[in-house]
């Protein structure tokens, strides 16, 4: 990270922080968590990964917090958080970066509408009916829709972003957002 090579330890946290808290944990793991309750490997790997990265960048900031999670997590074979190696950067696709940024998009574009209409965000929702302007594929919006936002049927067709909503767990007709 340049702004840690550089002596911005502010930067460098500040940076740090706003993608723990709303990349990561905002974004992806609210996406996650369908697959990570019903133990997908490839998502249990990421999060490993992501989770012990973050541990050994929180280190210099939090050197006695860290090390208690590493220690309490049993986390490597190396004695200190601190004597782990520095994380590299994995390989990276900006195509897959650029469809996960269009999906993360849609599903808090999504998430606020339900919000909006007064339906929290662990209240079932009977269906929705979803247009949007972004390049992803309906069928894979759909299914990752209705596994992040509880909505047992999401039909999804291009156009203009609007949500409409059908009943909710004590809600009793529709409303469209738009």
């Amino acid at each position: 990270m340049k702004a840690m090579d550089d002596f911005r330890f502010n930067e460098a946290l500040d940076a740090f922080v706003q993608f723990f808290w709303h990349d990561l944990c905002d974004d992806y793991l609210e996406s996650a968590k369908p697959r990570a309750s019903q133990g997908d490997p490839d998502v249990m790997k990421t999060l490993g990964f992501v989770f012990r990265s973050s541990l050994s960048l929180f280190a210099p900031f939090l050197p006695h917090l860290a090390e208690e999670i590493y220690q309490d997590l049993g986390w490597g074979k190396e004695p200190s958080v601190h004597a782990v190696p520095w994380p590299q950067q994995p390989a990276y696709s900006t195509v897959l970066a650029k469809r996960g940024g269009s999906l993360l998009t849609l599903i808090s574009r999504v998430r606020s509408a339900k919000v909006a209409h007064g339906f929290s965000l662990g209240q079932r929702v009977s269906w929705a009916e979803l247009s949007f302007d972004e390049d992803v594929d309906p069928a894979e919006l759909s299914h990752l829709i209705s596994d992040v936002l509880r909505i047992d049927q999401v039909k999804v067709r291009k156009g203009p972003f609007s949500v409409e909503f059908g009943p909710g767990e004590q809600r009793s007709k529709p409303r469209a957002y738009g």
